[in-house]
This record gives structure tokens, sequence and C-alpha cells, in this order.
């Protein structure tokens, strides 16, 4: 049976979900289908990478918590009675190394904004298709960064835009 994660990750995450797509809908001009679509792209492209270190997180805090009798599961609990005997941390004893690597996955879970990941992306593509569309009246379908393979000197360009005459 594959692992679920157990952690608080998945009500912030749906928190996040929600404030994503508030935000990039808020900007729908019209019902139009491609118009919907290319949010729903936006969406997925803006969440994919996010969802996948929480429930990532989840599992790894999962895994430690519920670690099956053995030797893993000693030295844990070892540490925790260290720990608790010297009224100290685990990490007053970590490399530098340990303490950095640590604390970015903290700043980097805790640091994201959810309306600024949206605003982002519409600032780099949405109102760029949005203009696009109009100015053309077509419909337009855009490819996600990693779709696209451009050489080193047009790593700016990040998106391909196919018009197709309505």
């Amino acid at each position: 049976m594959e692992e679920q994660p157990e952690g608080s990750s998945g009500a912030a995450l749906n928190f996040e979900d929600g404030c994503v797509l508030g935000s990039l809908f808020s900007r729908l001009q019209t019902r139009d289908r491609g118009e919907i679509l290319r949010l729903l792209g936006a969406y997925q492209e803006i969440r994919q990478e996010r969802c996948e270190q929480g429930i990532q997180s989840d599992l790894e805090i999962t895994g430690f918590c519920t670690l099956p009798a053995g030797p893993d599961r000693d030295r844990r609990n070892e540490g925790f009675k260290q720990s608790e005997a010297n009224q100290s941390l685990d990490w007053d004893e970590e490399s530098e190394e340990t303490l950095r690597g640590t604390w970015e996955q903290y700043r980097v879970s805790l640091a994201y904004e959810a309306y600024d990941a949206a605003d982002d992306w519409w600032v780099d593509w949405g109102a760029m298709a949005q203009r696009m569309a109009a100015a053309n009246n077509a419909t337009i379908e855009i490819a996600t960064r990693n779709e696209v393979q451009h050489p080193p000197h047009f790593s700016a360009i990040q998106t391909i835009a196919v018009i197709n005459e309505a």
C-alpha cells in the first residue's frame, strides 16, 4: 500500500490552490473555452512543483514518525531521550551545512505566496496571451516552460504562442 501524507500540508496546499485559482479566474474576460483551458494550464504550471514538495515533506515526516521497530527507530528514540535529558535540541550538535539545509526547507515552505505566484504568471504570460488573442481575434495555446526547448541565447523566451485564425 502506498504511504499517504498525514501532515498539515494538505490544508495549506488546498488554501493556496484556492488563492491561485481565484486570482487567475478573476482575470477571465469571457467564457471562451480556450481562455478557461489556458488558465487551468497556468494553474497546473504554477502549482505542480509546490504540491509535490508539500506531499514529499509530509511523507518524510510521516516516515520519520512511524518508523517500524528496528535500529532506525531505536536511534531516533535515543536521540529524543538524550535531548530531553540534556534539555537541548538535536540542533546543538548539527553541522552548519545541515542547519542551513533545514532552514532552507522551512524558508521555501513558509515564504511561498500563492497570490504572488499567480500574479507573476499573469505578468509573464497571461497578459501577453490575452493581448495577442484580442489583437488577432484568435485562440492561443501556450506551451509550458517545461515543454519549450531553446538554445541558451534564447533562454528569456519561455513560451510559444500558436495562433489559430478563428
